[in-house]
């Protein structure tokens, strides 16, 4: 896979002949954005009451905020090879440092190669990110419900406007994690956080893996999905499979940092240097919305 490929941006004629005039300026011109407070919705959050009921609301809160600055701070892992370079290079400056060190018996041999590994790890995990993958397990599901649900659900809202509107009729919905406990939490909040209550949207599916079949969707959506990928061919290899089963739109959401917008942008230009017709596409909103070519 490569996505060396770049967009060509084409400014509007008019904006820039307005810079130049100097009829913008930096608190008053067309791109400013004004969020609007976005209240969660009463049935959400009695949901959320019934779920935590037999759980430590103030732990919940305290570890959710630290999730989300983990969440927010998140980069993408390094790639092997790039594992390997930094890697032979750390071994390096620290040999450099033990070039006088006398071995005179076996035994100081492997003293020495375990004092190098050691310096070495320890090296690595303060100068390169470390990478690692969160386990959604029960707990940990309830703490990303704490710490994410709220921002999260605002952010989609104001999303969507303005100049993005979506219309479908959804008949079914398959909503795929490969945490079973995400999948489980996200059908009880669907159940007004009982278990035992029935659902009120019909036609809602959880899958633990995405369905080998060649079945296609009017609407896809990966969120804050790809920064947990261990590798930038798993993370391509996935979206190219929501990609293929794809009718209309493929949404792309990730973190608002320069790791996710890095991400975003690795995706929607590997999508776009596709040359095969029935898998071309361009992009439907800025906010990376992809829609298929028709």
């Amino acid at each position: 896979y490569t996505t060396k490929t770049k967009p060509k941006i084409i400014p509007d004629e008019g904006v820039l002949n307005d810079i130049d005039n100097k009829i913008y300026k930096p608190r008053k011109h067309p791109g400013i954005f004004n969020p609007k407070v976005v209240t969660i919705p009463d049935s959400f959050v009695t949901a959320v009451k019934n779920v935590l009921e037999e759980y430590p609301i103030k732990s919940l809160i305290e570890d959710g905020k630290i999730l989300a600055r983990h969440l927010k701070g998140k980069m993408p892992p390094l790639e092997k090879k790039e594992m390997r370079k930094a890697t032979q290079a750390v071994k390096e400056r620290v040999l450099s440092r033990l070039k006088n060190v006398e071995i005179q018996t076996e035994e100081n041999l492997l003293k020495l190669e375990q004092t190098v590994n050691d310096r070495v790890n320890n090296i690595l995990k303060k100068e390169f990110y470390n990478w690692k993958p969160v386990n959604y397990d029960t707990y940990n599901a309830l703490v990303y419900l704490m710490g994410r649900a709220a921002a999260e659900y605002s952010k989609e809202i104001q999303n969507l406007s303005p100049g993005v509107y979506l219309i479908l009729v959804l008949e079914l919905v398959l909503l795929h994690d490969a945490s079973v406990e995400m999948n489980d939490l996200a059908q009880i909040l669907l159940q007004n956080g009982r278990g035992t209550n029935q659902m009120e949207l019909k036609g809602v599916f959880y899958r633990q893996f995405l369905p080998a079949s060649n079945t296609a969707y009017d609407l896809v959506v990966s969120a804050y999905t790809l920064l947990e990928l261990p590798s930038r061919q798993s993370r391509l290899e996935t979206v190219l499979n929501l990609w293929n089963k794809t009718q209309k739109y493929l949404v792309i959401v990730e973190q608002g940092s320069n790791a996710g917008f890095q991400v975003v942008n690795e995706i929607r230009d590997f999508i776009l240097q596709t040359k095969n017709e029935e898998t071309a596409g361009h992009i439907f909103s800025p906010k990376f919305i992809l829609l298929r070519e028709s």
